[in-house]
């Protein structure tokens, strides 16, 4: 089973897994490459990759983020996956 997971990008929940540099320069939408779970991070699904972009105000076709870009959203995909976690305990 372990070998399954080998192929998958570091879990989008934990701090510090969602490289902003790794978000620069891109040749794929970025929200393709949120749902992409080999890319940059897994554990993203539809609804929380509209979310993140609907938060940051960014297009799903973007291709090119600048670094602020980029900050952005590593820090609105931490936001909109605690605190979805987070409803979900209670």
């Amino acid at each position: 089973l372990d070998k399954e997971f080998e192929d998958l990008a570091p879990d989008a929940l934990n701090d510090g897994t969602v490289d902003p540099q790794k978000l620069i320069g891109l040749k794929k939408g970025i929200k393709a490459l949120l749902l992409d779970q080999r890319a940059i991070v897994s554990g993203i699904g539809n609804w929380v990759a509209d979310e993140v972009l609907y938060q940051i105000e960014m297009h799903p076709d973007q291709t090119h983020l600048t670094d602020k870009e980029a900050d952005q959203l590593s820090k609105s995909i931490q936001y909109i996956l605690s605190t979805a976690v987070e409803t979900m305990s209670r």
